[in-house]
């Protein structure tokens, strides 16, 4: 993208385990922590080229990789609890907020987080 010089907009997955540790999960924790630092310094190294970085920062999504504890009841533990929006995200939730930091719209953004998360971090004390 720089050396076409027309700009562009990458944008990143991490996680709110980028700002909440999840018991368990060092690796995983360290290294969403780390994409947000990534996006970060790659904002500022591509801004010049008019290439925008950002990131979605998920919540709980319906996945495989949870299938184990979605039929259980408020999502079977205090890891998967329902957030304040009272269900698990889908991933076409995730398609919204990923259009509008690809879009024009987001034309100035760059090096930030959009979470996407039915407030799960809201309700665990984060302040952002």
């Amino acid at each position: 993208m720089a050396a076409a010089g027309t700009g562009g907009s990458i944008i990143v997955t991490a996680s709110t385990n980028s700002f909440l540790a999840e018991p368990d999960s060092a690796a995983y924790n360290a290294s969403k922590g780390g994409v947000v630092m990534l996006v970060k310094s790659m904002a500022v190294d591509l801004a010049e080229a008019r290439i925008r970085v950002n990131a979605i920062a998920p919540g709980t999504i319906r996945t495989n990789i949870n299938a184990d504890v979605q039929s259980l009841p408020e999502g079977g533990s205090p890891l998967y609890a329902f957030p304040p929006a009272r269900r698990w995200g889908e991933p076409e939730d995730l398609a919204g907020p990923i259009s509008f930091l690809a879009s024009p719209d987001a034309d100035y953004i760059t090096g930030s987080v959009l979470v996407v998360d039915g407030g799960q971090i809201s309700l665990n004390g984060v302040v952002q």
